[in-house]
């Protein structure tokens, strides 16, 4: 058994650090001491997640304090996998505790096409720069926020999203930043040399494009999450629930002199 002591802060031992840690059950007895006391993500087999601090921990059960007070217990076989340094147990953490990525990313799509199909109203109707500002909004705001959207679901570590499609998506949304800088400088400038057909569409179209970018990595982000989760509620495998360690079968002819009369068979193992 093992247990905090009274008024005891919580510790996760000398090398325990601050990185996120994941472990799936069957959680071992050396690594319960290290965890006692602390604040740790519980996973349970039913898929509910819960931060708690941990305060004891015996043989079959894990005594705990949620966030709503009171001391409860868990079977230790309920458990199926802890996360240590989780931001989701961290009450001064800004990360969003659940993520968005599917919501973000039709928002997101959903502000670019109507940024580009504005850029595309711009050039074709005779309109004073003024009347652009919305346009500019609708243009620069979606990649950042499509970004943000897969951000959300990509805190875990184990997820990794698109790394190319995030790098490309930041490029082509610096060269809409610049093309929408020319159209500053070309219709409120009134620089004559950078006012040209489609001046508005074409960062319109960058920025659409990074859009697209940026909800491929977001979604492929969320289905790596999804999956991550998953694996975690998953129980521990039935043979170490069950308690059979090291099962083997064996078969041995059975023989008397030169000549083999049949064969034994045997199971062998910890149960």
């Amino acid at each position: 058994m093992v247990k905090a002591e009274p008024g005891a802060k919580s510790s996760r031992g000398p090398d325990r650090g601050t990185r996120p840690r994941y472990h799936h059950a069957p959680i071992n007895d050396q690594l319960w001491r290290e965890l006692v006391p602390s604040t740790v993500l519980m996973q349970l087999n039913s898929g509910q997640r819960v931060c708690v601090y941990v305060v004891e921990v015996t043989t079959d059960e894990v005594f705990y304090e949620d966030i709503k007070g009171g001391r409860k217990h868990v079977k230790r076989s309920a458990i199926s996998a802890l996360h240590e340094n989780s931001w989701e147990c961290d009450e001064k953490s800004i990360i969003p505790k659940k993520e968005w990525a599917r919501a973000g990313v039709g928002a997101g799509l959903a502000l670019a096409t109507l940024g580009t199909a504005f850029a595309a109203t711009y050039e074709a109707v005779d309109m004073a720069p003024y009347q652009f500002v919305p346009g500019l909004l609708l243009i620069l705001a979606p990649p950042p926020m499509v970004w943000a959207a897969g951000r959300s679901a990509a805190w875990d570590l184990r997820v990794s999203g698109i790394g190319w499609a995030r790098w490309t998506g930041w490029g082509l949304y610096a060269v809409s930043v610049a093309g929408l800088g020319m159209w500053l400088v070309a219709d409120v400038g009134k620089v004559e040399a950078l006012d040209y057909p489609g001046h508005t569409v074409w960062p319109a179209a960058a920025g659409l494009l990074s859009t697209v970018l940026f909800s491929v990595n977001a979604l492929r982000a969320r289905k790596e999450l999804k999956a991550v989760r998953a694996r975690d509620s998953e129980p521990p495998d039935r043979a170490s629930r069950a308690g059979v360690q090291q099962l083997g079968f064996g078969v041995a002819p059975m023989q008397q002199g030169a000549r083999t009369h049949g064969f034994s068979f045997g199971v062998s193992g910890r149960f």
